[in-house]
């Protein structure tokens, strides 16, 4: 007989101290966590799932356990049958907090046979061998770079900054013809660069650097950016460049941005949630300290399409964010009063977490689970149904698979 109980488990968080992270009062992740944050300390992101690298924790009782070791007791009571079939006894998605008041690194994710390749052949940097399509969603504000500039935009940053269209077609005038259906290669080209081209990209950048200063014109978002990353990286990091051909997006709260496998992107600033397929597999190319690789970057790139998602409500203060894969999809509850869901895991786990207010989830015979602000739990598959109470002003994710 299972020991895995009909009931929801609360779920206990790893933190991830990246240099990027929030720090001080002001933080949101200690917030969430309710402690302290401890000085000069960075906060930031938290992982909730059973990623290997740091598994969350499941209280079960007195006791807590690896969300791993959990899952293995018993893959169809907890995942379902037909999620643990799916997907090899595992859980498919990884869902973090995310606070960053830095940039993070100009990056990519491989698709799932680049992921498979490239875990063969280097599992130090590729520790997985799955893909990692993922999921923005902005709790207040958030500012990123994502996807490449096409056509007449592009063309437009190469007037802009003819020091860019030197290093890259050496010439400071470029024709929309010569970028036209040439993106993909002009960026190619680009990163080519920050292998073979590191003097070229250092005159570049300082050029532009120079121009700015004295231009004695106010600074666009994207010109401050590169201003402040100057000030950080070497002028030779090929990420500085990218800050002018990538586009530039602000978000507010609500608003989400889906990015698929090859699309270079990267969180300027801002607080999120975030969902992925289970992997930790990144491609990186400029602002960042840890490993670049500029080849697979190369060869992974996609251009394409980016837009900000959002969804319509599905009944009262519910939203649904229903990116284009298996492994998961989002649902965000936003309430100023009193309200109620009823929930129909339909025999699948599902995670949830309240970023704001307090409610409690009723199930089985009128029994209450009570949560509060930053609390996250786990409904395991053997729990068919649930009544979700938010109460007042309150805001809460929930994880569900398709």
């Amino acid at each position: 007989m299972s020991e895995i109980q009909p009931k929801p488990y609360t779920i206990l968080p790893v933190v991830q101290h990246y240099v990027w992270g929030a720090k001080g009062e002001n933080a949101l992740i200690p917030k969430l966590l309710g402690i302290e944050p401890v000085q000069d300390k960075t906060y930031a992101e938290l992982w909730y799932g059973a990623h290997p690298k740091s598994p969350s924790h499941i209280v079960d009782g007195s006791r807590s356990v690896s969300m791993n070791t959990w899952i293995a007791q018993d893959p169809a009571a907890i995942l379902g049958d037909e999620i643990a079939d799916r997907f090899d006894n595992r859980l498919p998605f990884l869902f973090k907090t995310l606070s960053a008041s830095e940039p993070l690194s100009i990056q990519a994710h491989p698709n799932k046979t680049q992921a498979e390749q490239l875990h063969r052949n280097d599992p130090l940097h590729y520790p997985d061998d799955n893909h990692k399509p993922e999921i923005a969603i902005a709790l207040d504000t958030l500012k990123s770079l994502c996807g490449v500039r096409c056509g007449g935009d592009m063309a437009r940053q190469f007037e802009l900054y003819p020091e860019i269209a030197q290093l890259i077609f050496q010439s400071d005038s470029v024709s929309f013809e010569q970028i036209a259906g040439q993106e993909k290669s002009i960026i190619q080209t680009l990163i080519r660069k920050s292998i073979n081209g590191k003097p070229e990209i250092s005159r570049c950048t300082q050029a532009i650097r120079e121009r700015l200063k004295n231009s004695g014109s106010p600074y666009s978002d994207q010109e401050n950016l590169f201003l402040e990353m100057f000030e950080i990286y070497e002028s030779n990091d090929v990420g500085l460049i990218f800050i002018f051909l990538l586009n530039y997006f602000e978000f507010d709260a609500s608003e989400g941005l889906f990015m698929d496998a090859g699309i270079p992107h990267a969180y300027v600033r801002g607080n999120i949630v975030e969902c992925m397929a289970s992997s930790d597999n990144v491609v990186r190319v400029g602002l960042t300290p840890k490993f670049k690789d500029a080849d697979t970057l190369t060869d992974i790139l996609v251009i394409d399409e980016v837009k900000t998602i959002t969804y319509p409500k599905a009944r009262p203060g519910e939203t649904v964010y229903a990116p284009p894969v298996e492994e998961f999809r989002i649902h965000r509850y936003e309430t100023m009063q009193d309200m109620s869901f009823m929930m129909d895991t339909r025999g699948q786990i599902e995670m949830g977490m309240l970023l704001n207010g307090s409610g409690e989830l009723v199930y089985g015979e009128k029994n209450n689970y009570p949560i509060r602000t930053g609390q996250t739990f786990c409904i395991p598959a053997c729990l068919s149904e649930y009544r979700l109470l938010l109460r007042g002003e309150s805001l809460l994710f929930r994880i569900v698979i398709p």
